[in-house]
């Protein structure tokens, strides 16, 4: 079964900004703000199917950080984490999409070769669509703007 890429991405937004809210970077949102209906049903999603399947930077450092950020954040949804380089992932997921297998919620690379290898299989998906978090949406939180941080410009 295919995977919903915004259920996931949403997720790893969401667990990320409990880490910035936590640092007091992010101001806190109430119980009431608007976004949250919408956020119960992608939260939801995600404990019924179980899972996310990330693959990531390798290291120990970097995998503790990811997995034990996620496991607080949502423990009734177990994190399935690779850690590697794009470049090692980039042949796997290019063979697996091509084959009608949707593994990968989450690859959290830089870009070449790994975007260039995923975008003509269409294997990427817009990342500002996935965000739910009001504060997390608006250009001033991110430095130099959301759209600064990419080489696609905005596609």
């Amino acid at each position: 079964m295919k995977k919903s890429y915004q259920l996931v991405v949403r997720l790893l937004l969401f667990a990320l900004t409990l880490s910035v809210s936590a640092a007091g970077v992010v101001r806190p949102l109430s119980a009431k703000d608007a976004w949250q209906e919408e956020w119960e049903k992608v939260l939801e999603a995600a404990k019924a199917e179980g899972s996310v399947f990330v693959s990531g930077p390798p290291g120990a450092f970097q995998r503790q950080a990811i997995v034990t950020g996620w496991a607080k954040a949502f423990p009734e949804i177990k994190l399935e984490y690779t850690g590697v380089r794009g470049t090692q992932i980039v042949s796997r997921v290019v063979r697996e999409r091509i084959a009608g297998v949707f593994n990968w919620d989450i690859i959290l690379a830089s870009t070449d070769p790994t975007v260039f290898s995923l975008v003509p299989i269409n294997a990427l998906a817009p990342l500002r669509e996935a965000i739910i978090l009001p504060d997390i949406q608006k250009d001033e939180t991110w430095i130099d703007s959301f759209e600064s941080g990419f080489l696609d410009d905005g596609k």
